[in-house]
């Protein structure tokens, strides 16, 4: 399972072929930190009128703090940089034309406003979806209208034609979402087909067209996606939907790896998001892939929706890894084609979560990597929903620092959070001793948390893992300023991030050799 990776090194001698980005397996890294016990919402609903009664009434008195906690926190960090009354800077502006065409500081200080939320990251942050409301024209501007329709017709032309995707259901109606081609990949020897607006506008008849990693390929995109790395000190992933109006399923119900921030450029789409079923209801299903490939999920099976809403232009939806959602643009009065920007905190997909360390650590142990669940050795999916989403937090770096660990510093990039390398290495390595002994108490019976930090070498573990997150971030960074303003001699965007992302490829193969010398 570790090393189920799209095998990226050849792709460089064939630049032209048919491949996608990498995802490590999802057996192996898959992450969220939803726990039941500690979940804002409580409990479970009973089967009784008042309990419902009483968790919506929790769930909205939450919802509203955590928008209004997010909406000053973002605006005050936005407008910080954008200023109130002066609109865009010189620098902006200098940044705009040479960056890209994207005004990247507001997109930045969005990033960083959400981190220095003490309710989003304590309340919020892979536990509960929530939405922020940036419809004023100082804090809103700068994500609406920011791609639209007229953007992906000027910039189109820059993403490979083999990556153009159509979300469709399974042919047979008994699985989930997949993804087929739009239009013709064929190329002349020697080239590479770009995509033409002619196929999206063709294939949006009959359904969604999405663009994968846009964030890579396209140069405003790219930009944005620098400036969300840059704010969240994490490493991201932009793709880019667009669907017609009237589209009575837009995408079906399904999950993702990554933590994901919609933004809503034009139009709007109706949302739909649930709490994470039971993974041992479904034992032979990825709980970070329902609704994908052969697997159904349905939205009678996922019971009420935490939250549903309309996303108008301006507005962003927080959806937590491993929480389903669906989506459609039938809503009465949509006239114009919605189109939205969803950028993941890639945390999962590169291995930085707990799930990850705790696999590295036992395996490097020589210990068995699978959960002792009833007397028995069995996968991660034999977990309750509780134990599961809790193992699989992602790691706390970049803007989830470990509260009291960071510090201030004055004049760097506005403040960003220099981390105390060894007190993060600490306080890392024993949460993922407690998260484990949560996880599977009888194997850890009579065994305490310094114990099992000096048995499993976790603070080893985890100074590597942090080694492991500084590469990815620097190649990335790399990937998206490359992306804005071209400053490699790759003769187009398949090449060029085929580089990077075989890079990417590189540095996760060495943490899992590592973990398994």
């Amino acid at each position: 399972a570790m090393r189920s990776f799209s095998p990226l090194l050849p792709l460089l001698l064939l630049p032209f072929a048919d491949a996608f980005l990498p995802c490590p397996s999802s057996s192996f890294i898959m992450g969220s930190s939803w726990r039941h016990d500690s979940c804002p919402l409580g409990p479970l609903p009973l089967l009784v009128s008042s309990s419902r009664i009483l968790q919506r009434s929790e769930r909205m008195r939450l919802r509203m703090q955590l928008e209004e906690d997010a909406v000053k926190r973002v605006k005050e960090s936005v407008r910080e940089i954008i200023g109130t009354n002066n609109g865009l800077s010189q620098q902006d502006r200098a940044a705009e034309v040479f960056g890209g065409n994207v005004a990247s500081r507001p997109w930045e200080a969005l990033f960083r406003g959400m981190g220095t939320s003490e309710t989003f990251r304590k309340e919020a942050w892979a536990k509960q979806p929530f939405i922020v409301n940036l419809d004023d024209e100082e804090s809103g501007a700068f994500v609406r209208g920011c791609f639209t329709m007229e953007h992906v017709r000027k910039h189109v032309g820059e993403y490979p034609t083999a990556y153009v995707a159509q979300g469709a259901l399974s042919p047979d109606g008994k699985g989930g979402w997949y993804m087929r081609k739009v239009g013709e990949s064929a190329a002349p020897p020697g080239e590479v087909a770009m995509s033409k607006f002619e196929d999206v506008q063709t294939s949006l008849k009959s359904g969604t067209v999405v663009l994968n990693s846009a964030g890579a390929y396209i140069s405003p995109l790219a930009a944005i996606s620098l400036a969300t790395l840059e704010g969240s000190l994490l490493p991201v992933g932009l793709n880019l939907y667009i669907t017609n109006p009237n589209m009575k399923l837009s995408a079906p119900p399904h999950t993702d790896k990554q933590d994901v921030f919609v933004l809503q450029s034009q139009g709007a789409k109706h949302w739909r998001v649930f709490a994470p079923p039971e993974p041992s209801k479904t034992i032979t299903s990825d709980p970070f892939a329902r609704g994908k490939g052969p697997d159904a999920c349905t939205v009678e099976e996922l019971g009420e929706p935490l939250i549903e809403t309309v996303l108008k232009a301006g507005e962003m939806l927080y959806v937590p890894a491993g929480f389903p959602h669906t989506t459609d643009t039938a809503s009465e009065g949509q006239e114009e084609a919605s189109v939205h920007l969803t950028i993941g905190l890639d945390t999962h997909i590169w291995g930085l979560t707990y799930a990850f360390l705790r696999q590295a650590a036992l395996q490097r142990a020589g210990e068995k990597a699978t959960f002792r669940v009833r007397g028995a050795d069995r996968d991660a999916t034999a977990l309750g929903v509780g134990e599961y989403m809790a193992l699989h937090t992602p790691l706390p770096f970049g803007f989830l620092g470990p509260e009291g660990m960071t510090e201030k510093v004055e004049g760097e990039r506005g403040g960003r959070a220099r981390q105390d390398v060894e007190s993060v290495t600490k306080h890392v390595a024993r949460e993922c001793a407690r998260k484990m002994r949560l996880a599977e108490p009888d194997r850890w019976e009579g065994t305490d948390e310094d114990e099992m930090v000096t048995r499993l070498h976790l603070e080893e573990a985890t100074g590597r893992m942090l080694v492991h997150y500084k590469k990815v971030m620097a190649i990335q960074r790399r990937m998206y300023l490359d992306g804005a303003i071209g400053i490699s001699p790759a003769p187009n965007s398949l090449v060029r991030v085929q580089h990077y992302m075989a890079l990417l490829d590189q540095v996760m193969e060495e943490v899992i050799q590592w973990s398994s010398a």
